[in-house]
Parts: C-alpha cells; sequence; structure tokens
C-alpha cells in the first residue's frame, strides 16, 4: 500500500505542473483598456454580422481570421497584441467583467437604435398605405 506522503506529493506535483506562472507583458505587447473597448465592440460587430448569410456573401473573398486581422489593424494593433491582452486580463478577471460590460452597453445602444429605425420604418410604412376601398 502506498503512503499518504506519496499519494499527497503525487497530488501537487500534478497541480502545480498545471498551473502556469503568470506571464509579465510589456505596455507595448498589450491594447490599452481605454482602447480595448473599441477594439472588442468591432471585433464583435463583425463577428455577429459576418453570421448573416447577406454579408458573409459579400465578404466571402476573405475568411473571418482575415476579417479579425483587419479591424485590428484599423486599430493600430496586432492579433499576438489582443492574444496577450486577453491573457493578461484572464489574470484580471473584474477588470476584464467591466471592459466587456461596456462593450456589452455599446453593443446594446447599437441594437436599440437599429430596432428603433426598423419600427419607424415600419410605422411609417403602415401610415403611407392606403386605405381599402370600400372600407371606412
Amino acid at each position: 500500500m502506498k503512503s499518504p506522503i506519496y499519494i499527497i506529493s503525487l497530488l501537487f506535483l500534478f497541480l502545480f505542473s498545471c498551473t502556469q506562472p503568470e506571464r509579465k507583458f510589456q505596455k507595448s505587447e498589450l491594447i490599452p483598456a481605454k482602447d480595448l473597448v473599441p477594439v472588442l465592440y468591432d471585433l464583435h460587430l463583425a463577428d455577429g454580422l459576418l453570421s448573416l448569410s447577406e454579408v458573409r456573401n459579400d465578404y466571402n473573398d476573405m475568411d473571418s481570421l482575415g476579417q479579425y486581422l483587419s479591424i485590428l489593424a484599423s486599430h493600430g494593433y496586432s492579433l499576438e497584441q489582443l492574444n496577450n491582452t486577453i491573457e493578461y486580463y484572464s489574470n484580471d478577471p473584474e477588470t476584464l467583467n467591466k471592459i466587456y460590460e461596456k462593450v456589452i452597453m455599446q453593443l446594446t445602444e447599437m441594437q436599440g437604435k437599429i430596432l428603433s429605425s426598423d419600427t419607424s420604418s415600419v410605422t411609417h410604412t403602415k401610415r403611407a398605405t392606403p386605405p381599402v376601398s370600400g372600407t371606412r
């Protein structure tokens, strides 16, 4: 029978072999928090748009990674910087959550504007429809 110390030692060895030390990043390797919100907003907006077949067909020549790289470049950042930033904030989930709350708020605001403009156009269309003859 194996001793408890042997089992506990194996358990600790297993636990510590699965964890990685927190990596230290240079500021140039990360997207600053103030810029991360618009970057994530655009990435998630593009992801949503590319899920629509009408939009996806217009951008058939470029895959989603190409779209994401283009968006990152338009903000002046690279995929490596985005990956580093997500890794950095994964060690600070509270801050990452606050960043995503802002992203979600902006996406929700845009959705509200789109829905209200759609409702407005439907209302205007209904008013423009002439009444059916023979009814009052």
